[in-house]
């Protein structure tokens, strides 16, 4: 994440385990790190995209508010927590880099 781009978003791929497809995420429980929510203006169905073979589902979170929770470096734990339709929670995690 570059922090002095003039984009929006921060934009986000989620895999999913097996058994589960997008389709079966409920968008408005997804946060960033517990506080940054998942952006709903993209409409019920975000983009799908393939990634190591497996659909993922694109999420876009407003840059802003990520700046905020976010330090500086190569390796800062990122983290979404969610639901799916059923009312089944979720997370997941990863790394990003954020540089200045």
């Amino acid at each position: 994440m570059n922090l002095r781009s003039s984009g929006k978003y921060l934009t986000g791929f989620l895999s999913l385990p097996d058994g589960h497809t997008v389709r079966d995420v409920f968008i408005p429980s997804i946060m960033l790190n517990g506080v940054v929510y998942a952006s709903t203006s993209f409409g019920p169905h975000n983009p799908v995209v393939e990634f190591k073979n497996k659909d993922c589902l694109m999420l876009k979170f407003d840059k802003e508010w990520v700046q905020e929770i976010l330090s500086e470096g190569d390796s800062v734990p990122v983290w979404v927590v969610g639901s799916f339709v059923d009312g089944t929670p979720f997370m997941a995690a990863g790394e990003v880099t954020v540089v200045d």
